[in-house]
């Protein structure tokens, strides 16, 4: 099972803040992801639109996924009937966790996710 990390945020701003924030530290960008619904009338500040993909998702509407989320959501962009979200994020959450995260985006927050990657190896101290 792939390992990932994802943090709630209580308003899309927050998850936009922290996707910048886990950028400008030096995480890879294609292990950083974030989603919110989408608002025409707010959108989150500093994020790169060219990985920006919003789908339609069951339950939710239209949300919007950025990063390795966005890469994920592709694959459900013309799913008719919404995409569910257990599909999108794959094995990277359980039940529980999916469920907090579709109470978090019904609410109007956002979360981030940050994907481990095994070929890592750092030297011992």
């Amino acid at each position: 099972m792939p390992r990932t990390k994802i943090d709630f945020h209580e308003d899309r701003q927050d998850a936009a803040t922290a996707l910048s924030s886990l950028r400008e530290v030096g995480l890879n960008p294609g292990d950083i992801g974030g989603a919110w619904l989408e608002d025409a009338q707010a959108t989150a500040e500093g994020l790169d639109t060219a990985t920006r993909r919003t789908v339609e998702v069951q339950a939710l509407g239209r949300v919007q996924f950025t990063g390795w989320l966005a890469e994920a959501a592709l694959n459900f962009s013309d799913a008719e009937q919404g995409a569910p979200l257990s599909s999108i994020l794959g094995d990277h959450a359980d039940a529980a966790e999916l469920d907090r995260i579709r109470q978090t985006l019904a609410s109007g927050g956002g979360i981030v996710g940050v994907r481990a990657r095994d070929a890592f190896n750092p030297e011992p101290a």
